[in-house]
């Protein structure tokens, strides 16, 4: 669950960014997306090795016997921790630079 959890958040919240106008909430959106990814890694994180929530395998098409699976283990779980305490820290170091178009 955890893991489509990380996939899903940051590519729906993404997707709704696009249509803010406005920097400052553009910003506070992203930021606020950061700390939720962040929170559903820790929650990864507390949980025990092997737990059924660090993996998700879903039939996709099972007619062609096609699956969707995607999980975390040891090292994938300590990477996706370093990215999620990354992007909060990138949103704050710049969160007083302007963006605008050429």
């Amino acid at each position: 669950m955890i893991p489509v959890l990380l996939i899903v958040v940051p590519l729906v919240t993404g997707l709704i960014g696009f249509f803010f106008k406005n920097e400052g909430l553009a910003k506070s959106w992203a930021l606020m997306s950061s700390l939720l990814t962040l929170v559903f890694v820790l929650a990864g994180l507390g949980l025990a090795k092997g737990s059924p929530l660090l993996q998700a395998d879903v039939a996709w098409l099972p007619d062609l016997g096609s699956r969707f699976t995607v999980g975390l283990d040891g090292l994938s779980l300590i990477l996706t921790l370093l990215t999620a305490i990354s992007f909060p820290l990138i949103y704050i170091s710049t969160w007083r630079d302007r963006y605008s178009k050429p």
